[in-house]
């Protein structure tokens, strides 16, 4: 059996169902297709560029050529097949609308041509039709859909292949023919943050569960101390294994050595599964990046200010907290998830700024950004999506800021137009007397801008607005 293997957010070898019953099957050739982009490249793009030499040099030392094309999907994947005589293709199943349309049209045309064809599960721990709550139905809520799965059995983890038997190869792009590196060079700033690529990512986790695992259930809604993962961006492009971070995670819950952290482990599993849960309603909610979950919000009355979306952008809103993530966004192509919370909030709440807009510049800016988790996590903070948090819910910027950074460290690493100003107001600096502001250097207005809102107005109109659809319902 000659079987193509063709990869897409799994740029990795360890638990690469695809890729592991291909070599055992016989001769082995691998593709990457990539699709012409239709704007400028984003931040996963640029980290996609890296994961993808990455996975070349991984599979070269298995005597294996990455083949990389580019163009239409389902045509280069049939000139493929024309000049490789291949029997077989093997995929990992997507969960993305435009995606799932591509594969089975894909599907349809190798069929025609006799070419077998094996899909397998390899971004998930379990496939959405496996997980059904008591009367049959999809959940809608995530504490029960955790519980669920903390008694499922997971699929085990696959190693990876120690041989793989070449097949014939075919002419092959290069990573830079594929235009994931803009023109302008704005990610060498980003890219100094971050190690990419397969053992990057291992390392990470290895790092994560040695150190920062010891307080994360406590720790990790406080920006400045690092102590959540990083491997969001891992687990967007494929790097790592969702099944090998659990089998790993219970392993170790199951050890002496680690029964001290055994709730912790439990914690950062729990975060695994609403990566999972995210994945199940983009399933059954095929257009959750774009459409809102509860249909009331299509009515809702969003005001969207342009300049103040700008501001939000650049981290000039005058709220220190959502200011400094708005910053470390621009400058690291990540957040940390409770700032995230945070910035979302503001936006779709005290500037009545749609959350699709936000969703896009996520899309734009976020080194891990995947349909599922990005879409989930607007619905969430805007209150219209799946078990997500009240719209009338409003996080006051300055109380979140004091609460989850309380000495302004995370503030001040990401404003340092604030370094001076005492923690008494850091979290405000608007409610700092003049004297106070001339000391530390900072003049409102000047080098730092003043509220672009006020929260108790801001928060006001927010629920003025919700009441517009409430009557309407």
């Amino acid at each position: 059996m000659f079987t193509l293997v063709l990869f897409q957010q799994d740029l990795r070898l360890h638990d690469h169902p695809a890729l592991f019953h291909a070599a055992e099957n016989g001769r082995v050739a691998t593709a990457y297709i990539a699709q012409p982009l239709k704007s400028r490249p984003t931040a996963s793009d640029v980290w996609r560029h890296h994961a993808l030499l990455d996975l070349q040099q991984s599979l070269k030392k298995k005597n294996q050529t990455l083949i990389l094309r580019q163009g239409d999907f389902v045509d280069e994947v049939l000139k493929l097949i024309d000049e490789l005589k291949c029997d077989a293709v093997h995929w990992h199943r997507s969960y993305e609308k435009e995606r799932i349309e591509v594969l089975q049209k894909l599907r349809q045309a190798l069929e025609q041509k006799g070419v077998h064809v094996h899909e397998f599960e390899g971004t998930l721990l379990l496939q959405p039709e496996e997980i059904v709550n008591g009367k049959k139905e999809h959940y809608q809520v995530f504490t029960p859909f955790w519980k669920r799965y903390r008694g499922e059995h997971i699929p085990s983890s696959l190693p990876e292949p120690e041989t793989i038997e070449q097949g014939e190869s075919a002419p092959s792009l290069s990573v830079d023919d594929l235009g994931l590196l803009d023109s302008v060079n704005w990610y060498d700033d980003v890219l100094a943050h971050w190690k990419i690529g397969e053992r990057a990512a291992i390392d990470q986790w290895l790092h994560f569960r040695e150190e920062p695992i010891a307080n994360y259930a406590e720790d990790r809604d406080f920006p400045a101390k690092m102590s959540t993962s990083l491997l969001s961006p891992h687990l967007a492009c494929g790097s790592i294994s969702a099944r090998a971070l659990w089998a790993s995670g219970r392993s170790m819950m199951q050890s002496e050595q680690y029964t001290a952290k055994s709730d912790e482990i439990d914690s950062f599993l729990r975060q695994l599964v609403w990566r999972e849960f995210s994945y199940y309603q983009l399933h059954y909610n095929p257009d959750l990046d774009a459409v809102p979950l509860r249909k009331e919000f299509e009515a809702f009355p969003w005001l969207n200010n342009d300049q103040a979306f700008v501001e939000w952008q650049k981290g000039q809103t005058g709220y220190p907290l959502i200011d400094a993530g708005m910053r470390e966004l621009y400058a690291t192509g990540f957040m940390h998830n409770r700032v995230r919370m945070v910035s979302a909030s503001f936006l779709v709440k005290h500037l009545l700024i749609e959350w699709q807009k936000g969703y896009e510049w996520f899309k734009e800016t976020l080194v891990d950004f995947n349909i599922a988790n990005n879409g989930m996590g607007w619905q969430w903070v805007a209150g219209c999506g799946a078990d997500a948090a009240p719209y009338f819910r409003v996080f006051n910027p300055i109380l979140q800021s004091e609460k989850f950074d309380g000495k302004g460290d995370y503030i001040r690493k990401w404003l340092p137009e604030l370094e001076n100003v005492p923690d008494k107001y850091i979290h405000a600096p608007f409610e700092a007397p003049e004297r106070v502001l001339e000391e530390a250097g900072v003049e409102l207005g000047r080098n730092y801008p003043f509220p672009i809102v006020d929260h108790k107005a801001g928060r006001k109109r927010a629920l003025e607005a919700y009441d517009v659809i409430k009557k309407s319902k």
